[in-house]
């Protein structure tokens, strides 16, 4: 990203830490009974400051085009703390094995939005939750085997109980021709009571597109829910060999998505002539929407002392509903879809202290090419212009959208000896054998061309441009183990 004056300073300033401790008293009360009480606590503490973005006179993009704009000072960060008490129970009853727990929860948390936005976020907030557990593991059969469970959780910020029950259903049969058939089928609510966002920075100097920061659910929004269903089923056969598919479904009657339309709100007469307005209530920047997602996977798998061969074969399709500018919502495929997912390995032992490694993966069906802020921002800015460069912004699954198919061949070697009680191991890999030109992002640049069919100067224009992964790379590796 630049700017139009090169001699305004555009400092860039990340902070983050994390800390995190437990302390664990098991009890063997008797032969049958376990008991375990445990303290944890954990802190994450995230400052990120640079020069922003003149709000008035911001002419956005995010990505490698010229702003004719002033830089402000903008921050954003998120800090969130947690300490919890816990007392264990696990109980063998002879007919099962029962797990239950009681847990107390407390924290606080912290997390600003301070850029180019009209409304900004400061939001603020400290609960407690209180959580009980219930897990049963039952051997129904001898080809049975069942495990039913459900977690009660008392919400502070919400004054409200959430029930989430689960059930899940194994079984392995061996046939007289030596065949292992086995299946699991399992389904469940689950609430989410931390719920992560991944928040698009400008900075003109980042290193790091987006920002990861996590938000306890608080008392203006209930907390998202999904419904599961998954599934496996396989057999072993041939002695080495393993066939299996899996297979999942949900169903997201509410997820948590960054309202961008609602910070872009100007002030009460049309203008953004105001200072910036803190958002202070999740509802006011958090919005709840619906989703889904399915997929299945048939994988094959060789496993022996000298040879280790894996094929997998995913198709997934996940949708959830985005809004964009005048809170246009729409159900579309999310930005980190990979529709159709193909991966190839195998591993060998040579001699007895080589082995060598292949790994083949394609990817297809990529969309959102460009980096998400031009999503969160452009979309959403109804000062801006409908497309920019022929791009519009509003349509991330469109043609100039998609990226071209992924494919990469990576190659490994080891050598492994041993010194008395020492391990040596030497690695060398070879990344993209084939240096294949894999797109990563799009972006648009500002280039000066001449007007079509005229000798006038050239004029500024916003043309897509690619980013690209890494080209063939060779990496050493040496480890002792002692």
């Amino acid at each position: 990203l630049l700017v139009d004056d090169e001699s305004i300073p555009r400092p860039d300033a990340y902070d983050w830490f994390n800390e995190a401790g437990q302390i664990t008293w098991t009890f063997l009360q008797s032969a049958n009974l376990l008991l375990h009480s445990r303290i944890r606590g954990s802190r994450y503490r995230l400052r990120h400051k640079y020069a922003g973005l003149d709000r008035d006179d911001a002419f956005v993009l995010p990505v490698g085009n010229r702003l004719f704009i002033d830089v402000t000072p903008a921050e954003d960060g998120n800090q969130i703390q947690e300490i919890a008490m816990q007392q264990v129970l696990e109980l063998d009853h002879g007919a099962g094995f029962l797990t239950a727990s009681l847990e107390y929860l407390a924290s606080s948390h912290r997390f600003v939005v301070r850029d180019i936005f009209p409304n900004g976020i400061r939001h603020s907030r400290m609960s407690t939750s209180m959580v009980l557990f219930l897990e049963e593991e039952l051997q129904a059969a001898p080809w049975l085997a069942i495990t039913a469970g459900t977690r009660l959780t008392y919400l502070q910020a919400r004054r409200a109980y959430f029930l989430e029950p689960r059930l899940a259903l194994q079984t392995k049969v061996r046939t007289d021709q030596g065949i292992m058939w086995f299946g699991r089928l399992a389904g469940g609510l689950y609430y989410q009571f931390l719920n992560q966002f991944d928040v698009s920075t400008i900075s003109p100097s980042t290193l790091i597109s987006s920002k990861r920061v996590w938000l306890p659910v608080d008392e203006s929004l209930a907390p998202p829910k999904s419904y599961h269903l998954a599934a496996d089923l396989g057999l072993t056969f041939a002695d080495y060999w393993t066939l299996r598919v899996e297979g999942y479904y949900k169903i997201q009657p509410r997820v948590f998505r960054i309202d961008y339309p609602q910070l872009w709100l100007p002030d009460s007469d049309g203008s953004f002539d105001e200072p910036v307005r803190d958002l202070t209530s999740q509802s006011e920047f958090v919005a709840h929407a619906k989703g889904f997602a399915y997929g299945v996977a048939p994988i094959l798998e060789r496993e022996s002392e000298s040879l280790r061969l894996h094929a997998r074969y995913e198709y997934n399709v996940s949708e959830r509903e985005y809004a964009f500018r005048g809170n246009n919502i729409r159900m579309l495929p999310v930005p980190w879809s990979e529709p159709h997912r193909l991966y190839l390995a195998a591993d060998a032992t040579l001699l007895s202290r080589f082995a060598a490694s292949a790994r083949w993966s394609g990817i297809w069906g990529r969309t959102w090419g460009f980096r998400q802020a031009y999503y969160d921002y452009l979309a959403a800015d109804t000062r801006q212009g409908l497309t920019f460069g022929g791009v519009d912004f509003r349509e991330p699954i469109s043609a100039q959208h998609r990226l071209s198919p992924l494919t990469q061949l990576d190659l490994g070697l080891t050598y492994e000896t041993r010194i008395r009680e020492s391990a040596i191991q030497l690695r060398v890999n070879l990344l993209n054998v084939l240096n294949r030109r894999n797109q990563a992002e799009l972006y648009l640049e500002e280039v000066a061309e001449p007007p079509p069919g005229s000798d006038q100067p050239p004029v500024d224009a916003l043309l897509i441009q690619t980013k690209y992964q890494i080209g063939r790379t060779l990496s050493l590796a040496l480890q002792l183990r002692w």
